[in-house]
């Protein structure tokens, strides 16, 4: 039984005292306990959000620094080895965000690029 379920029980015990006094006095009771629970139940829902917001902070850590392993930094940029090969990496976007946006060329013989910040990165070697 909960907590909830308790104070309906009392609630309807109440009804069946017939002193006033005591009946209004539960009746507070009753109603203080109510506004406890609801203040209780408030602060879990506060509690969960701040869970899953915490969680996901954490995952988001432990994604970037397994993804910080794979890395290494050479000519100003770095440098992602991982399934998709061996490939430049925006450093802005990385170290801002923890983006790993791959850098690319708009077209042969130009300086490659971020597509998502714009920036370009004159030694990033492409392969």
């Amino acid at each position: 039984m909960g907590a909830v379920d308790a104070i309906k029980g009392v609630g309807e015990l109440v009804k069946q005292v017939h002193d006033a006094e005591l009946k209004t006095e539960m009746l507070k009771r009753v109603i203080d306990a109510q506004t406890e629970c609801a203040a209780l139940l408030e602060k879990n829902a506060e509690l969960r959000e701040e869970l899953s917001q915490t969680k996901a902070r954490l995952d988001a850590a432990t994604k970037q620094t397994v993804t910080r392993e794979k890395l290494t930094f050479a000519d100003d940029v770095y440098y992602l080895n991982d399934e998709l090969g061996y490939r430049p990496i925006c450093p802005a976007c990385f170290e801002a965000k923890g983006l790993t946006v791959p850098l690319k060329r708009r077209s042969p013989g130009t300086a490659p690029n971020c597509p998502l910040c714009r920036s370009f990165f004159h030694n990033a070697k492409m392969q």
